[in-house]
């Protein structure tokens, strides 16, 4: 076979990486994502390690297979030893609590995901896969975003220490040569979702649904099967120290996404206050919920994720890892609404 073409094309055309056999650590894998990713991983016959840090909550990890350790980023040795032995790394803890301070985003997002790149190091990996978010190109992005596009700062603790943790891989790609492939997904949806899928169906259950300034933002949301394929082929096909989007092909209002689901629910179209309004009450409800230490209901990254008119271009990971996304947002809301009446049968 000839040799030529990219380090990406040259792995398309041999296969990729063979995942059968590969020790693979999957940090955050009692998460949405993680879990589900772990999965998907032990049917492709990866000996796959979830790290976890609240074991009762990993018992369908170890039904699926996957061998579970229990560890924190905050706990640099703990990841040396889930670490150990092992082949392949997908890295999707990280914290998103509002209700912390930007120096406890760091410690995790950003000086965990380097002491865990520098275990991998010490192991000698074949691949770490660094699952990062398209909020690195800032909340205040326009249309059209691609990998080329700046890197902006967002204000915003968890899109600037994701920002901040990319930056960190980049360098022990180039310095220390470790063999990282960064992932963005988009907004990923799907059964027992809490952020975009179970959260807003409470609500709208409830009656407490309001969309700010009409529902006019916009996302381009991928179900999370179409997610877990992509970061598999992330870690296939993907070339060392590049970056993908993974992004669904549809960009839809959150009027739009909401109404899905509330037709779905047979419930009213939610109702609409302004940025303003809801921006201020997002301030407050976050200011009480520290006082009090609790995670607040209202944030103000909520509001603004709500007004955003951000699309993405997914054209790299097409061409380059061959994943191009199969579930529409029909076929996706009739997967949730499925779902939903299974678990209430």
């Amino acid at each position: 076979m000839s040799s030529a073409g990219t380090p990406s094309e040259r792995a398309y055309a041999e296969g990729g990486l063979d995942l059968t056999g590969l020790r693979t650590l999957v940090t955050g894998a009692t998460g949405f994502i993680g879990g589900h990713l772990a999965k998907g991983l032990v049917d492709a016959g990866a000996t796959v390690v979830g790290l976890v840090r609240d074991r009762s909550r990993a018992a369908s990890l170890e039904r699926a297979g996957a061998t579970v350790v229990e560890g924190e980023l905050t706990d640099h040795d703990s990841l040396r030893a889930a670490m150990e032995g092992c082949d392949l790394v997908f890295h999707l803890a990280a914290t998103v609590n509002v209700n912390k301070p930007w120096s406890y985003y760091r410690e995790v997002n950003v000086a965990g995901t380097e002491a865990l790149a520098e275990a991998a190091l010490d192991v000698g990996v074949q691949r770490f896969v660094y699952v990062s978010s398209v909020s690195v190109y800032g909340m205040g992005a326009g249309p059209g975003i691609d990998e080329n596009s700046p890197h902006l700062k967002s204000r915003d603790a968890y899109a600037d220490t994701k920002l901040e943790a990319e930056t960190v891989i980049r360098r022990m790609v180039a310095e220390r040569g470790l063999p990282a492939v960064i992932a963005q997904p988009s907004q990923a949806y799907g059964p027992r979702d809490q952020n975009w899928t179970m959260t807003p169906i409470r609500l709208i259950r409830a009656g407490k649904l309001s969309l700010v300034d009409h529902g006019a933002g916009v996302i381009q949301p991928i179900y999370i099967d179409d997610l877990v394929e992509a970061l598999v082929a992330t870690a296939r096909f993907g070339t060392v120290g590049s970056s993908y989007i993974l992004c669904g092909k549809e960009v839809v209002t959150l009027r739009d996404y909401v109404a899905r689901l509330s037709t779905m629910l047979d419930k009213p179209q939610p109702s609409s206050v302004p940025y303003w309004a809801a921006f201020s009450v997002a301030a407050v409800n976050e200011l009480a919920a520290q006082i009090l230490g609790y995670e607040p209901t209202l944030s103000r990254r909520a509001v603004r994720s709500q007004v955003l008119k951000t699309t993405f271009v997914g054209d790299k990971a097409s061409s380059e890892l061959g994943f191009n996304p199969s579930i529409n947002m029909d076929e996706g809301m009739d997967r949730i609404a499925t779902w939903l009446q299974e678990e209430t049968s």
